[in-house]
């Protein structure tokens, strides 16, 4: 019979302390929750933004083969908002997990702004060519809502992404000044 016992259970203690005064010992800074919890942030946001990235991709690739006439600013405009979003995606990753995050941080905070500006355009492109008051597209007002529906959750993502980018700035500034005053 083998009995295992943990140290803090019934070994022996430390000298000049009864084991409560953990919580005083076991603190971590703000700026590191601040850090983690705005990383988490950013790797779900960009999660977000590639679904919205693979939805709009197969979007475009079936309304170019049902509707091979279709406008050309439409079509260049779901493009475009694939490709930003797409970018945004995978800086997103990168400042996650990056040796130089303060750089890759407010780089991905002016992409998420951009994926912001362009799924606006999408959302009102699509909505005023819906309402058929400007007929831009001759697609089925299925395929312009679900347009609208990827550009929304990229621009979603990019609202989400934009607060993790500007946590983790917050947090390394808040690093810094505590490095500071300690010096």
């Amino acid at each position: 019979v083998f009995l295992f016992f943990m140290a803090s259970g019934s070994g022996p203690r430390a000298a000049g302390t009864d084991g409560k005064d953990h919580k005083f010992r076991q603190r971590v800074d703000d700026h590191y929750r601040l850090m983690a919890s705005s990383r988490t942030r950013i790797k779900t946001s960009c999660r977000v933004k590639f679904a919205a990235a693979v939805g709009l991709a197969l979007n475009a690739i079936c309304s170019m083969a049902a509707f091979p006439d279709d406008s050309l600013f439409i079509r260049g405009l779901e493009l475009a908002s694939l490709g930003v979003i797409s970018i945004a995606s995978y800086l997103g990753f990168a400042c996650a997990g990056s040796k130089q995050p303060e750089k890759q941080a407010a780089r991905y905070a002016s992409t998420c702004l951009v994926v912001a500006l362009v799924t606006t355009a999408v959302l009102v492109t699509e909505g005023v060519s819906a309402s058929r008051a400007m007929p831009l597209s001759q697609r089925p007002a299925l395929a312009m809502v679900a347009t609208a529906a990827f550009a929304m959750l990229g621009g979603v993502g990019a609202f989400f992404g934009n607060l993790g980018a500007h946590g983790l700035q917050h947090s390394f500034r808040l690093q810094a000044g505590k490095k500071n005053s300690h010096l």
